[in-house]
Formats: C-alpha cells, structure tokens, sequence
C-alpha cells in the first residue's frame, strides 16, 4: 500500500495504543502525558466491556489464580457430566 497503514484501512490499527499514537502523532492529542492517560482509560473501558461480556457466559467459570488446576479439574468433572 503506498499510502500505508492507518486506521481507516487496516483494523488492527485501530487496536488500544495505535489509534492514540496516530491521534497523537496527527496532533489531536498535545502531549505524552494526555496519550498516555488516553491509552490507560480506553485500556479501562475495554476491560470493563470484556469483563462484562464475560459475566453473561454461563459456561465461564471463576476461582482464585492459585487454584487454577483445582478449578480445570472441577471445570473438567462438569463437562464430564453433561
């Protein structure tokens, strides 16, 4: 592509960080600071929609990280039954 990549043609640039730094390098962003608190609050929002996509999944099980092969066992002896 002779123009280049930018976010209109390419959906990988408009991934968390690219589409900052091309707002920032088009100067709609003024500083490092404002790109970098504009990349960690659409970093937030991201999470917030992942972890509620999340919740509404019935087949998506919770547990503590320390207990991970506890809870694939558990997870394992579930489908088992089904």
């Amino acid at each position: 592509n002779r123009k280049g990549f930018n976010s209109s043609n390419c959906k990988a640039m408009n991934s968390i960080g690219y589409k900052e730094t091309e707002m920032f390098l088009s100067g709609f962003i003024e500083s490092v600071g404002d790109l970098e608190e504009t990349i960690a609050l659409n970093t937030r929002h991201l999470a917030k929609r992942q972890l509620t996509w999340l919740r509404n999944r019935p087949y998506v099980v919770w547990g503590r990280k320390n207990n991970i092969s506890e809870i694939a066992h558990e997870y394992l002896l579930k489908v088992a039954d089904l």
